[in-house]
């Protein structure tokens, strides 16, 4: 018997009770993962990148952020 163990990140929408989740996909293709959850816990979207390109992503992400709170970082 085998065990796997897994940490998972969620973002919460704590009015709604909508949540993002990041993590490793469960299929174990060593993809990240970002699940859109709806306030059952029901995924309603799914997006997978390898790991380099999640981190291009993310920095994409935050770039837009920021320009968009107007912030010069």
């Amino acid at each position: 018997m085998g065990y796997t163990s897994e940490v998972v990140r969620e973002i919460w929408d704590d009015k709604i009770g909508d949540h993002v989740s990041v993590g490793p996909d469960r299929d174990g293709l060593e993809l990240v993962a970002i699940r859109l959850c709806n306030d059952d816990g029901i995924i309603t979207d799914r997006f997978t990148f390898p790991p380099d390109q999640a981190v291009l992503v993310a920095q994409a992400m935050l770039a837009s952020a920021n320009e968009l709170k107007g912030d010069n970082q």
